[in-house]
């Protein structure tokens, strides 16, 4: 997967990076918008014969495609991942792992929902300006949109030993006439503040 250097998503990013909320600023939000092509290189093309051949019997439920363009589409979902977080490798997920969402609609209310608080705090034209960005990359209206089922093990920019995992959604936009991934990942945790003693205490205000 070859990573696209889009500036205005690189912004977004930005914004959406360690992001604090509430009256006591005791939880953050983190999230990346992040766009790729289809196009692999030769050590990715080895990576997806293995997964071809991992799940070859296994049956694929994605509508309206062949069941080799299926397998494809899967294994882009996990060289996505690859990419997007290195130090981790996802090729142990399974096809179960990712599912269609039928309206894309409804998938952009739910990540409005999930990112309102950073709405409010930067204003309504902030999330018309994230939407055009992407619109430019992916053209959402001839794409399709895939969540990822399960809780990915990885770190964006947290220590783990001061947060609380509140929720994660990670949605894979793919339009597949412009042979594009974008990756849209966010999640919220729940920070702990040091009490009296020098003891961490997780907040429970949010």
């Amino acid at each position: 997967m070859k990573f696209i250097e889009d500036m205005k998503l690189q912004e977004y990013t930005a914004q959406l990076t360690n992001q604090t909320l509430g009256l006591h600023r005791n939880r953050v939000i983190n999230g990346r918008i992040e766009a790729f092509s289809c196009k692999r290189g030769q050590s990715e093309k080895k990576a997806c014969r293995e997964i071809h051949e991992r799940y070859s019997g296994q049956q694929f439920i994605y509508p309206d495609s062949p069941t080799n363009t299926s397998r494809r589409l899967y294994a882009d979902f996990i060289l996505t991942l690859n990419a997007s977080f290195p130090d981790y490798d996802y090729s142990h997920l399974n096809p179960s792992n990712f599912e269609l969402c039928g309206d894309i609609s409804s998938v952009i209310d739910r990540i409005n929902d999930q990112i309102g608080e950073v709405c409010a705090i930067r204003g309504a034209e902030w999330l018309n300006g994230l939407w055009h960005a992407v619109n430019e990359v992916i053209n959402i209206s001839d794409s399709q949109v895939y969540m990822f089922n399960g809780e990915l093990d990885f770190d964006l920019d947290s220590d783990d030993a001061y947060s609380s995992l509140l929720w994660e959604s990670h949605y894979f936009f793919f339009n597949r006439e412009l042979k594009r991934i974008v990756f849209f990942s966010v999640k919220q945790e729940r920070t702990s503040l040091m009490d009296e003693d020098g003891k961490d205490t997780l907040m429970e205000v949010y």
